[in-house]
Formats: C-alpha cells, sequence, structure tokens
C-alpha cells in the first residue's frame, strides 16, 4: 500500500515564482549534466499560422501553438528521452525541430502523478531546459494547477525539457530487497541569482548544499524499526535504510525526511508564503523473490479509415512478491499511453493487435 501523506492546503492554478533562503551559494555548483537518450515514441504534426496542439505519447507532456507562432507550414515533435537531469520528474521530452525560435509563445504543459508528487511538494515544483552544454536552466515563470495536476508556462524556442522539483530525496521511489540496504541523499536545485544579460526568462540552475539537519523516519516511526526497516544517518542529509527480514504488511515503505530549520519561500497570487521543516517522502519497495510482469497491447488502424491511421497502445504491469509459501502482487501500473484518436466513420473492422505480451 503507497504512504500518501495529507498536506492541510488546497490551492487551485497560481502563478508562482520561487526562492530558496536554504541553501549555502558558497558551495552551489551549475547543474550540467548528459543528454537524455531516445524512449518510448514520437508524436508528430504538422502546424501551420492557424495553430495547434500536440501531446507525447505518454500523455504527460504537451504543447499548444497559438495562431500566429510559425509563419509557414511546420513539422514539430515530442519525442520522450530519459532524464538525467538531478530533481527531474518522470521523463523529459525533446521538442522539435531544435533551435526553432516562434513568433509567439508557445504553451508547455506538464502533467505530473499525485502518487510520485505528495500534497507540499507540488509547490516545490518547475520547469526547465537543457541547452547545447548540458547546462539546465529554469523557466522563470510558470503557472501551478493543484487541482488537474498541471505545471505550464511560456516557451520561444525548442529544446530538451523537463518538469523538476527544487528539493526530494534521491531516489524518490526505489526497490530494495530484504535485509539489503539503499542510500538516500536529499538534493536540492536552485535558480541561480540574476546576473548583467542574463535572459529575461530563463535562468540557469545549480546544485546546492542543504542547511540544517533532516529526521528521518519510516511508516512514520522514528528511526524505523525491525518490522519495517530502519534509517540511520550519516550525514546531515545523507541516510541509508535498511530493509527488514520479512516483507513488511505496509508496503512499499514511506521514508520520510524532515528539514529541521530548512526555509522555503514561494510567492502565489503576489503574496510570499514561506514553508519551515519541510517533509520530504521516498517510496521503498521491499521485496524477497520477486516477478515483474508486464503486459503491452497495441491496436493500429492499417488504412486510416477508422483510427485515423493512429496506434493505440496501452501498457500495465505488477510485481508478484513471493514471501516463503505467500505469493502478493505488491506493485500494480497501468498506463493508457495511446495517442488522439480520429475516428472518421464508415465500418472499424480494419484493425489487428500488433503485439501482446
Amino acid at each position: 500500500m503507497k504512504k500518501i501523506f495529507v498536506f492541510g492546503f488546497l490551492f487551485f492554478s497560481v502563478a508562482a515564482t520561487a526562492q530558496n533562503d536554504a541553501a549555502d551559494d558558497s558551495v552551489a555548483t551549475p547543474l550540467i549534466t548528459a543528454v537524455g537518450k531516445p524512449l518510448g515514441r514520437k508524436t508528430e504534426i504538422k502546424i501551420n499560422k492557424d495553430g495547434g496542439s500536440l501531446k507525447s505519447s505518454d500523455g504527460m507532456a504537451e504543447l499548444i501553438f497559438p495562431a500566429g507562432a510559425v509563419s509557414k507550414k511546420t513539422d514539430v515533435s515530442i519525442q520522450p528521452i530519459t532524464n538525467l537531469m538531478t530533481n527531474g520528474n518522470g521523463m523529459a521530452y525533446r521538442f522539435e525541430p531544435s533551435g526553432i525560435r516562434f513568433q509567439k509563445p508557445v504553451q508547455v504543459i506538464f502533467h505530473y502523478d499525485e502518487e510520485e508528487i505528495k500534497d507540499s511538494m507540488q509547490l516545490l515544483l518547475g520547469i526547465a531546459m537543457q541547452d547545447t552544454k548540458g547546462q539546465w536552466l529554469s523557466l522563470n515563470k510558470f503557472d501551478l494547477d493543484t487541482v488537474v495536476k498541471t505545471i505550464s508556462g511560456s516557451i520561444n524556442h525548442f529544446s530538451d525539457w523537463s518538469s523538476f522539483s527544487e528539493l526530494r530525496i534521491d531516489p524518490g521511489y526505489a526497490r530494495v530487497k530484504r535485509n539489503k540496504t539503499k542510500g538516500l541523499e536529499i538534493t536540492n536545485v536552485s535558480a541561480s541569482p540574476a546576473g548583467p544579460g542574463d535572459d529575461d526568462i530563463l535562468t540557469p540552475l545549480r546544485s546546492k548544499k542543504i542547511r540544517g539537519r533532516a529526521i528521518w523516519h519510516a511508516n512514520e516511526i522514528l528511526k524505523g524499526n525491525s518490522v519495517v526497516g530502519t534509517v540511520s544517518a550519516s550525514a546531515r542529509t545523507i541516510a541509508r535504510y535498511k530493509a527488514p527480514a520479512q516483507v513488511p504488511v505496509n508496503n512499499p515503505v514511506a521514508v520520510t525526511a524532515t528539514l529541521l530549520g530548512f526555509v522555503y519561500k514561494t510567492r502565489i497570487n503576489g503574496q510570499v508564503i514561506t514553508f519551515e521543516d519541510l517533509k520530504l517522502v521516498s517510496n521503498i519497495l521491499v521485496y524477497d523473490d520477486a516477478y515483474e510482469v508486464t503486459m503491452i497491447t497495441e491496436i493500429q488502424d492499417p488504412t486510416g479509415t477508422c483510427l485515423g491511421g493512429t496506434t493505440y497502445r496501452d501498457t500495465g504491469s505488477f510485481v508478484v512478491s513471493l514471501n516463503g509459501r505467500e505469493a502478493r502482487v505488491i506493485e500494480k501500473v497501468n498506463k493508457n499511453i495511446s495517442a488522439s484518436l480520429n475516428y472518421s466513420g464508415g465500418r472499424c473492422w480494419n484493425y489487428r493487435i500488433l503485439k501482446t505480451g
């Protein structure tokens, strides 16, 4: 059972900019990583002066082109890629053609999963792009809607883009075999102070050290115990989780870190809101002998008469944990990652199953 922490605030759509007062700028380093590799199906569309919209194949990223964004017909695409950004959320996305400049800003929308980004952590989200040197830059202005679970902003050119969390436990999710250990670290990325000549749309990101110290719990038990696993801190923001000898009933185990002395400020609707003693969460799935079962179904209309030539794709998976004689399904994932289906009328019998497994 996944742990869900309820935070006592309800926000609708907010315009947000953020600043972090708790990190030491003297030890901040530029956030530069390798470039991600394609992983998943590319979606494409041809837009003209009337504009249009395009979603990624997994439905988690979206582009909306206003009328007048381009002056002639242009092929644009979204390619999911591996996300190598520190604190990056989910997949990153390559918007192409890379480097294209738009005559009017294009809206980029990232959807996020409430199971992965809990409650107050929603207010620590941002949007970033990676330049040709591998440097990540933060979008200065964005809209956060905690009801429909989206973060969006306006961009004027294409590159590799990702949503990210300023603060998190790395990893935010992991699988650990019983009696084994997993290292955990609180990581922080924040925008650099603006300098002369800096872009007013994008600001370089830096990786920073955290002031204060963390208090660790496992399933709300201070330092955990032999039933849920134990957490031992080796530094202010670094710890190790040791899984218990038996798979716990409440699984994944919610390992939390409460940051004492940490102050985070964000501006919402013109008002500065300050958060103190933030709680971060990492979900650790404990398993014994485990088997992951993945199911993939694809349906394609080869003639284009029914679905407009679009492929429908649905995936699902679950993990079976064998603990002695007991077998339990401990992790279930179901994702419909089809593109938009365009029904054109007529008889819809010209389809075939591409792959099931």
